[in-house]
This record gives structure tokens, C-alpha cells and sequence, in this order.
């Protein structure tokens, strides 16, 4: 366990260091090269403490939420719609926030905020007896996930589903 909770806090300190700098405007920039990495490095050390009992699977997806329904909803939305999902476009919600007029930096925070939403929500219900408060605490962030789709959905100025990369 030491070495799961030093090797997390690790990578926890890593990104968050970069994420200072990385704020609007952006100082440095990740790209695909170092958050592919964080990002698996995150996934591993997910899968290896639920194979060690530290937790449930439900309380990475949790955690890591805001970037599954995002990239699930877009890749299905566009592979539905015979795009291909891989080539570059502009559909993330994410995106279609910034295409809609919201600032970087308003968006940022947004998405911020959200993540540190699930990793504290995560955590109250990790530590709950109850089952059914578990139950309803996941179950209200999938309703939370449908209603921001749908005011996304129907901004103004955002583009829809099919928007192309420039």
C-alpha cells in the first residue's frame, strides 16, 4: 500500500504542478505526448489498487468521469454518424464550449471544478456504509452528465455533432 499511495501522490503532484502552468494562458503545454502517459500511468495505478482491494472499480470511473462520458458520448456520436472518430475535429463538449463562446479560462474552470466534484464525491462515498447512498450518489452523477449534454446541446453558436477541425 505505501508504495501505491507514494507512487500516487507522485503523479498527483506531477500533474497539478503542470496544471498550474498550464492555466489560461498557458505557460507550457502537455500535449498527447505527456498526458498519454499520465493519463495510463493513472489508469494502471486505478486497476492495480482495485486488483489489490484499495477500492472499487466505481471510484476511478468516478474520478476520471469528466474524461470517459466526454470522449465515450463523442466517439459514439461521431462512429453513428460514419465520421471517423479518429481524424480531427472539434465535437468534445469541451470544445463545443469554447466554439459557443465561452473563454479558456472559464472552461477550464468548469472542468476543474467538475473533476474535483467527482474526486471529493468519490471519496464521501467510498467512506459510506450504505450501498444505496453509493447507489444514488453515482446514479446522480449520470443524471448531472445528461442534463450538461443537454444544455450544451442547445447553446447557441455551439456546433453541432458533425462540426469539422478548420
Amino acid at each position: 500500500e505505501t508504495f501505491f499511495f507514494t507512487t500516487a501522490l507522485i503523479l498527483t503532484a506531477a500533474n497539478a504542478g503542470f496544471l498550474i502552468n498550464n492555466f489560461p494562458p498557458a505557460k507550457i503545454f502537455m500535449g498527447d505526448v505527456g498526458s498519454v502517459p499520465m493519463g495510463f500511468m493513472a489508469a494502471a495505478l486505478s486497476l492495480w489498487a482495485v486488483r489489490d482491494g484499495l477500492f472499487d472499480l466505481w471510484v476511478p470511473v468516478l474520478i476520471f468521469s469528466p474524461f470517459i462520458v466526454d470522449a465515450t458520448v463523442t466517439v459514439i456520436k461521431r462512429t453513428l454518424l460514419g465520421e471517423k472518430f479518429w481524424m480531427p475535429h472539434r465535437s468534445h463538449y469541451y470544445q463545443r464550449l469554447v466554439l459557443s463562446g465561452w473563454s479558456h479560462q472559464k472552461t477550464v474552470l468548469c472542468e476543474y471544478i467538475l473533476m474535483v466534484s467527482c474526486g471529493l464525491t468519490a471519496t464521501f462515498l467510498f467512506i459510506q456504509k450504505q450501498e444505496l447512498v453509493k447507489l444514488l450518489g453515482l446514479l446522480a452523477y449520470c443524471l448531472l452528465y445528461l442534463i450538461l449534454a443537454i444544455i450544451i446541446n442547445k447553446k447557441p453558436n455551439a456546433p453541432n455533432h458533425r462540426s469539422r477541425f478548420p
